[in-house]
């Protein structure tokens, strides 16, 4: 039906569903955002914890990358050392 041709109780009454439905969407959307806030809080903990531990795994290579280097010195000197003929 066409809002001219409603009567004013029919006019009232659609407005009023219609304000009552914009506040429930309203309320929805709060309710939507609210849930998302607390989304971004929790990924911004795991994101710090992630940075974290990619901090702890970049000074793990670089301790192991170290014992390596040692390491390969070690066997290289080794195998220098058999090749010279001893006196």
């Amino acid at each position: 039906m066409r809002f001219e041709l409603m009567t004013p109780e029919e006019r009232f009454t659609l407005i009023e569903n219609t304000l009552k439905y914009a506040a429930e969407l309203h309320a929805q959307h709060a309710e939507d955002m609210l849930k998302l806030s607390h989304r971004n809080e929790e990924l911004q903990e795991l994101h710090k914890g992630i940075v974290v531990a990619i901090g702890k795994l970049a000074e793990h290579q670089r301790a192991t990358g170290e014992k390596l280097r040692a390491l390969i010195e070690t066997v290289d000197r080794i195998i220098r050392d058999r090749g010279t003929p001893h006196s």
